[in-house]
């Protein structure tokens, strides 16, 4: 029975030794699969940091973007709303100049009617003033005759004149003649 029991025993530690090899097998493998997930664990921890780290430039670069994309966009409302203005003011000065245009085309309509009724006023003060002179030239030929016909009346009264003198002087003459001759 000593035998048996020894040879019990013996079996019994050997599997006992058996399990405990075992267990130090999988207290082994346990370890390396803590060290191996440990270093995985690291890397990944590792990866998240990276990731992280990218995450976090990537959300600084969309910021960037997104505020370059406002500034851009913001831009183009600038420039849209600037070529609205600049089309509005084109088209009113457009307006303003076709209205320029046609009050001068105006201007020089009743300019050139201006010059058509000032040249007619012209031509009938040449006409009127070209009468007058012709009317002076003949008042003053008229003029002219009148004097040289009232110089020749003149004349002619003075002969008359010195005529009727004499007869005057013959007829008291010949009065005082025939008084004298009825004395």
């Amino acid at each position: 029975m000593a035998g048996t029991i020894s040879a019990t025993i013996g079996e019994e530690v050997d599997s006992l030794l058996s399990t405990f090899d075992h267990i130090q097998e999988d207290f082994k493998s346990a370890l390396m699969e803590i060290q191996r997930l440990k270093s995985n664990s690291n890397g990944e921890i590792k990866k998240r940091e990276a990731l992280e780290l990218a995450c976090k430039s990537l959300k600084q670069e969309n910021e960037r973007l997104v505020k370059l994309y406002t500034e851009s966009l913001n831009n183009v409302v600038d420039q849209l709303e600037h070529r609205t203005t600049c089309q509005s003011l084109k088209e009113q000065l457009k307006r303003m100049n076709d209205g320029c245009l046609s009050k001068e085309d105006e201007r020089r309509k009743i300019e050139e009617s201006v010059k058509q009724e000032y040249a007619k006023k012209i031509s009938d003060l040449e006409t009127q003033i070209r009468g007058l002179v012709l009317e002076k030239a003949t008042r003053e030929a008229t003029l002219n005759q009148l004097r040289q016909d009232l110089g020749a009346h003149k004349s002619h009264i003075q002969y008359l004149a010195g005529r009727l003198e004499r007869v005057n002087l013959n007829i008291e003459s010949k009065c005082e003649v025939s008084m004298n001759f009825v004395i």
